[in-house]
């Protein structure tokens, strides 16, 4: 088989990987009655950060070329492939600007400092509806992915719940992590907006 048929085999299945035979049960309970991911997808969260650190691990480019594994780990875990352009995935300042004007599928749950915004996301999520944060602060803003969960204090955030969320740093001293309150992804929620696309 040619190298470009075996590329073009892979895309063919990863495409059809983001959105067939959708997971119906991304969420379970805890002894103590909280909401928690379930087992498949904790394993699949592991995965993603095992394929992750693996990327970390032989970037020569200080992580420049793992930029894209934030839209495969969504692809992977929420099985859309919105972020999945032209036979490869964005990278992740990307994100942000196709949110906004390509889809139509994807709206605005509101700023990071909100709660009712806080408390939605999560919601969203533990229904299987892709979620997002995103700083805005930059052209280059993080993108943390909403997983199902629920809602934590942020002590360091004030008195104030947030959601779980899945994180892939694009910089060497910050490790990836799944599972997670919001603000281990960011010091400071402002000008950080949650995002989430509607079920198809």
């Amino acid at each position: 088989m040619s190298t470009r048929i075996l590329i073009l085999s892979l895309s063919i299945f990863i495409i059809s990987a983001c959105g067939d035979e959708k997971r119906t049960n991304y969420t379970t309970t805890d002894d103590e009655g909280n909401t928690v991911m379930t087992e498949e997808s904790m394993d699949i969260m592991s995965d993603l950060i095992d394929e992750f650190n693996d990327c970390r691990t032989s970037s020569t480019k200080n992580l420049l070329d793992c930029k894209y594994f934030i839209a495969k780990a969504i692809c992977d875990f929420y099985q859309i492939d919105d972020f999945y352009k032209d036979g490869e995935y964005v990278d992740y300042h990307e994100m942000h600007d196709m949110i906004h004007g390509q889809f139509g599928t994807w709206k605005v749950l509101g700023d990071a400092t909100n709660q009712k915004a806080l408390e939605t996301a999560q919601e969203h999520a533990n229904n299987g509806q892709a979620t997002v944060a995103i700083s805005t602060r930059d052209k280059y803003g993080h993108v943390a992915i909403i997983v199902p969960g629920h809602v934590k204090p942020a002590n360091s955030w004030g008195k104030i719940n947030v959601p779980d969320c899945a994180s892939f740093f694009m910089v060497k001293h910050l490790e990836p992590f799944a599972c997670k309150p919001l603000n281990y992804a960011w010091s400071d929620p402002s000008e950080v907006i949650l995002y989430t696309r509607t079920l198809d």
